[in-house]
């Protein structure tokens, strides 16, 4: 089988995929030209029109059996591509352009755990700052209270607000800079919240991250730490759940537990980091890649032959697909060490 990444690639993705036995392509979205047919039948394409080129090249769906995204930045443009290869033109994703665009966006993706009766922490959204005080006093029940710009990922434009001045002036700058935020009630959760990756139907791992001293953000890309913990089913069920009320099948689901115990989803994150395998060992694009091939057709040999004879004639690269599976030993025998094959979730 094949693989469409759109996106960024890494080399855990790719050492999932060899293992899966499948072959790949990666596509920056921003190298695509999109076609739309005037033909009421359809006929829609999608071209390679990458600056390396010296024409654009056609990217034919049947050569292709299903998407992996790893998108960020630059959304609004990034996913229409996604929308005309996934709904246009038919082929498999487990997320959709709707709700990546929808994860990436906070005060949405809180809408939406709201429909589907998850529990979040209390939320406040207002475009001018003219009634600070009652929000804080009355419905946030008092400071501290958690700032968060409407977008950004790895703890970036995330604030606490612990004064009535720093709260005042914090909100009047963002209004006059025109920049959307929310206000959430803090949660005492000690520095410390939960990752947990989903695919299909189940969390395939969850690590815990803890701040780094002298920060309230968990975030491992602002110093925190982490270690792989086993969630209860409880929780299990509320990420899977979190998951599916964004519409997708693959995410990461960002958990805090306040001093009772008591879950709260904070995030729901449509492209994960993959310090998560560093740190757990456990590749989830693995289990990702597994779910995609379940979800997606077979290839035959006929047609990888086909594929190879018509990348040859239009200049395209051609990874040929092995007649079968490779083993672990088999990608692990490709890596200089077993250090370097640990790296990448390969080896216990």
């Amino acid at each position: 089988m094949k693989a469409l990444i759109l996106g960024n690639t890494n080399p855990h993705l790719e050492a999932a995929l060899r293992l899966a036995g499948c072959t790949f392509e990666a596509h920056d979205p921003l190298d695509l030209i999109l076609y739309v047919s005037e033909h009421e039948s359809g006929y829609d394409r999608i071209y390679n029109g990458s600056q390396s080129l010296e024409n654009p090249v056609r990217l034919k769906v049947k050569d292709f059996d299903f998407i992996v995204t790893r998108l960020s930045g630059g959304l609004e443009h990034k996913t229409v591509f996604l929308e005309h290869l996934h709904r246009n033109l038919g082929m498999y994703s487990p997320q959709t352009s709707e709700s990546i665009k929808i994860a990436s966006n906070k005060i949405l993706t809180t809408l939406r755990l709201s429909q589907a009766g998850i529990k979040t922490p209390k939320t406040v959204w207002a475009k001018a700052p003219v009634h600070v005080d009652y929000i804080i006093k009355k419905m946030m029940e008092g400071l501290p209270v958690i700032c968060k710009t409407v977008y950004g990922s790895q703890g970036a434009g995330v604030s606490i607000l612990e004064t009535a001045r720093t709260a005042n002036t914090v909100l009047e700058s963002f209004f006059k800079s025109e920049i959307n935020v929310k206000l959430q009630r803090y949660i005492e959760g000690g520095s410390k919240d939960i990752r947990a990756i989903v695919v299909g139907e189940k969390v395939v791992v969850a690590m815990e991250r803890t701040a780094n001293k002298g920060d309230f953000r968990a975030n491992i890309s602002k110093g925190g730490s982490g270690q792989k913990i086993e969630l209860s089913e409880q929780d299990k069920s509320i990420c899977v759940k979190s998951a599916k009320a964004l519409g997708m099948e693959f995410a990461g689901v960002d958990l805090m537990k306040d001093k009772d115990g008591n879950s709260y989803v904070i995030e729901v994150n449509g492209n994960p980091g993959i310090k998560i395998i560093d740190i757990t060992g456990h590749n989830f694009f693995v289990d990702l890649v597994k779910h995609c091939k379940s979800k997606a057709g077979t290839s035959t040999q006929a047609a990888t032959q086909q594929q190879a004879s018509q990348s040859a004639t239009q200049g395209v690269p051609f990874i040929a697909e092995p007649s079968q599976p490779m083993t672990l030993e088999e990608i692990i025998e490709g890596f200089p060490s077993t250090q370097e094959a640990r790296r990448f979730g390969l080896w216990d």
